[in-house]
């Protein structure tokens, strides 16, 4: 780039414009057109806030404008046939020297130019600028690729500003991850309020429908004389008790057998499958260990020997009498955990 000015033009033809409107006019020709095209890009080059420089093939400086060197330190003349390794900005453990030379000697081997690269530049008073930098192969007369011309602008603040928004947008994300764990939280402490409402409500419901169903029994049978009226009181009563899915009532004979009495089923555990009225049951499970014991009983699993087809739990009580046993109510179930 050449350093001289030309005086032959114009008396003021150091205004850029003047110089500009003259070489559009056709006012120089020759070496006198070139010399004004140089002195022109000569003032352009020197006076842009941008950085702009040429490197040769071997990652040497061999010219930068006035805003470069500003930012290294140094002025254009010391810093032409230097490296970036010689410049400030080679300290960077991020963006050091090898950074900015493998961008540019890829450009100069593809050919294809690289822009918005964006890169931190160390610069010589201690400060940190942000760059985005352009780089294009440099070309001679024929065409071939003798160096690379890159220019940078300044975006410091523009970075600054996004990664304050970046992080003003991170920050809002820990908020929103924080206020949705306390919803969460709260919702999952209303909802364990809720449920143990329900559950209390359940308990009282159903404590209140026993107490119900106990007080209809034991009116039913103060009513009757009738066994059988008595028996089917029972059964419903115990119903409305424990909802089985079957109920039955075994009556012992003066021998002490048990006999199957009255048996209620539904349409998935049939009443008395494999069993009949008046059949002798002491072979029952339920009914055997009560008529041992004289305790309540509770079975799950295979019942073998069971009132209803398909039963997996089971719940006995012996029917007493002045304390002599005198038959068992049972209920069964398909679920194994029903009682």
């Amino acid at each position: 780039m050449p350093t001289n000015t030309i005086r032959t033009f114009h008396e003021d033809s150091d205004d850029p414009l003047t110089i500009y409107k003259q070489l559009l006019s056709g006012r120089f020709e020759g070496d006198e057109a070139l010399a004004a095209g140089q002195q022109m890009l000569q003032i352009v080059t020197e006076t842009i806030p941008q950085a702009v420089w040429c490197k040769d093939l071997d990652c040497r400086f061999i010219w930068v404008n006035p805003a470069l060197a500003e930012l290294a330190g140094t002025t254009p003349e010391e810093m032409v046939g230097k490296t970036d390794r010689d410049m400030p900005w080679s300290a960077s453990s991020t963006f050091g020297a090898d950074w900015y030379q493998d961008i540019d000697r890829e450009v100069m081997a593809t050919g294809v130019p690289q822009y918005g690269i964006k890169e931190e530049l160390h610069m010589a008073d201690g400060s940190r600028v942000w760059a985005e930098t352009n780089k294009v192969p440099l070309r001679d007369a024929d065409g071939d690729i003798i160096g690379v011309l890159g220019t940078f602008q300044d975006v410091t603040k523009r970075h600054l500003a996004d990664e304050a928004r970046q992080a003003a947008i991170e920050n809002l994300d820990v908020r929103v991850r924080e206020r949705t764990g306390d919803l969460r939280r709260a919702n999952e402490a209303l909802r364990g309020l809720v449920e143990n409402r329900l559950r209390l409500e359940q308990r009282e419901r159903r404590q209140r429908e026993y107490a119900e169903a106990l007080r209809d029994t034991a009116a039913a049978v103060a009513r009757s004389l009738d066994l059988d009226q008595v028996l089917l009181e029972v059964l419903n009563g115990a119903g409305r008790l424990v909802s089985p899915d079957l109920v039955a009532v075994t009556l012992a004979d003066e021998a002490g057998t048990h006999h199957l009495t009255l048996a209620r089923g539904n349409a998935e555990v049939p009443a008395a499958a494999g069993w009949r009225l008046g059949q002798a049951a002491d072979d029952h499970p339920i009914v055997a260990e009560i008529s041992r014991t004289g305790e309540p009983v509770t079975r799950t699993g295979d019942l073998d020997g069971s009132f209803g087809t398909g039963s997996r739990a089971a719940l006995g009580v012996p029917i007493t009498v002045s304390d002599t046993l005198v038959g068992c109510l049972v209920v069964e179930s398909l679920d194994p955990e029903a009682f």
